[in-house]
């Protein structure tokens, strides 16, 4: 019409409703939807930004945690020391996700949830940044409710001291945690290497020969043939070839008989298990790799080392107390005084007579070397050979000769001598004594500089050289205390 000029006859002359919306329309219906959208992302970004400052606040006070009040469980205490070999070895301050990990702890998710929830409830590991919102629970109102335990890293709390040194202290904590508890650790090792056999049986029969999966109602005879197995002595490369064996007979008779039902080879692989186990009890066994394709917990290694270490130990303590036990029991063949009385001849009141007194004394005499045991701030322990005074001067140094003398309760025939003036340093700072002097029988809460320890007899406390039972004892004392470093 514009352009002719003419209004066409079939042109409405009323309102209609269009096919389609005109331009304007769909611009201002485009500005509308965009104008929501970004308001919609605005109030997305505000309410991201609140919770990602809601976790980061919820974190730092999680770092504050107060002092653990407990030790955790052995199996935890496990994972914890394997969490900081872990940290150490690739000089990180935090491990995880454990979710992501191509690794576990106990050799389970579900175990390593356990751990890690224990550690935290009792403070001894702290959800950590970096992570993401995807890892933490938050509430109606933004606020942090919890974290997914598998989805977010961890580290030590700030309460065991500075970043370099939390490592340390924890590794130190746990060690000496497990130490007082060597049945315990076997008990522990004894469930991991159960459930290594057990994965290895389920891996052979469906890698190798194409076979089910042991049933859910023989699983707990498997693993109670296995436990009391290496209960009994069988080591885990032992079942392991114990299972190979078992495994391939189950399977030649499941091939000779027609008609099983699925699962029946597996089931015959437990009972096998549990009869070739018998027949090798008094027989020599071969022993047998586990294969990589079978996963190794973190743990594994660690109660290994942990409970040689706890072996070591007991039978350097034994070795101990068997020694302490007959240095008390021997009976003194020999008694003498620190000081023979002299009788002047006549007493005089004349300075003549007082003179002649004075040279029909006893000369003094010249001091016999004895053997005697030093123990230097560094820990280590040397047998020396010398008189009294040279022992007092390698306590204290030359010229100085201020000594302490340390009369050990639970060994009455040796002392010890420390020195008075010894700078208090941390070099200086005799930790192996210490130990040591708690072991023979003598609580010291601090000791500086060398020990020098000598022998006694009942009735006397003159120095007298160190004889072979004694100097036994000492290097077993040493031994006892050193022994968790050497292992």
């Amino acid at each position: 019409m514009a352009a002719t000029g003419h209004w066409a006859p079939d042109m409405p002359t009323d309102p209609v409703t269009a096919r389609s919306v005109c331009s304007d329309c769909s611009a201002a219906a485009n500005a509308v939807r965009q104008q929501e959208a970004a308001a919609a992302k605005e109030r997305q970004d505000a309410q991201k930004a609140r919770r990602v400052e809601n976790a980061l606040e919820w974190l730092e006070q999680e770092q504050e945690t107060e002092i653990a009040s407990g030790f955790p469980s052995v199996t935890a205490a496990l994972s914890l020391l394997a969490i900081t070999e872990i940290m150490t070895k690739t000089s990180s301050k935090a491990v995880g996700p454990f979710g992501k990990l191509d690794y576990t702890l106990t050799g389970a998710t579900d175990g390593d949830v356990d751990v890690l929830r224990e550690l935290h409830q009792e403070r001894w590991l702290v959800p950590t940044p970096p992570t993401t919102l995807d890892a933490v629970a938050f509430n109606d109102d933004d606020s942090v409710r919890a974290v997914y335990i598998k989805l977010i890293p961890w580290t030590l709390p700030r309460w065991m001291g500075s970043e370099e040194g939390r490592n340390k202290y924890a590794k130190t904590a746990m060690e000496v945690h497990l130490e007082r508890n060597p049945e315990d650790i076997r008990k522990a090792l004894i469930d991991v290497e159960t459930n290594m056999v057990i994965d290895y049986l389920n891996g052979l029969l469906g890698r190798k020969y194409r076979e089910d999966p042991i049933p859910e109602h023989r699983l707990p005879d498997a693993h109670t043939t296995v436990k009391d197995a290496l209960a009994a002595g069988f080591t885990l490369e032992q079942l392991v070839a114990v299972a190979w064996s078992a495994t391939a007979g189950s399977v030649a008779w499941g091939q000779r008989t027609p008609g099983l039902k699925p699962g029946s080879v597996a089931a015959a692989t437990v009972t096998n298990l549990s009869r070739r186990i018998g027949y090798a009890s008094d027989r020599p066994v071969p022993e047998y790799e586990l294969p990589n394709w079978v996963p190794r917990p973190a743990v594994h290694a660690v109660a290994l080392r942990m409970q040689a270490r706890c072996d070591t130990l007991a039978k350097a303590m034994s070795t101990f107390f068997d020694l302490q036990h007959r240095v008390n029991s021997r009976q003194a063949h020999e008694m003498e005084a620190d000081f023979a009385p002299h009788q002047f001849p006549r007493q005089q009141e004349n300075f003549k007579g007082l003179v002649e007194d004075l040279r029909s004394a006893p000369h003094a005499k010249a001091e016999n070397p004895i053997s005697y045991a030093v123990l230097s701030p560094s820990g280590v322990l040397t047998f020396e050979h010398g008189t009294p005074s040279e022992m007092r001067n390698s306590v204290t140094g030359p010229g100085s000769g201020f000594v302490d003398r340390i009369m050990i309760e639970g060994t009455p025939t040796v002392n010890a001598y420390v020195g008075e003036l010894v700078p208090a340093t941390s070099e200086n700072r005799n930790t192996i004594g210490v130990e040591m002097m708690a072991l023979l029988g003598e609580p010291q809460d601090v000791v500086l500089g060398s020990i020098a320890f000598f022998a006694v007899t009942p009735t006397s406390k003159t120095p007298r050289g160190l004889d072979a039972e004694q100097q036994a004892l000492l290097r077993a004392a040493h031994d006892a205390v050193t022994a968790p470093l050497h292992s």
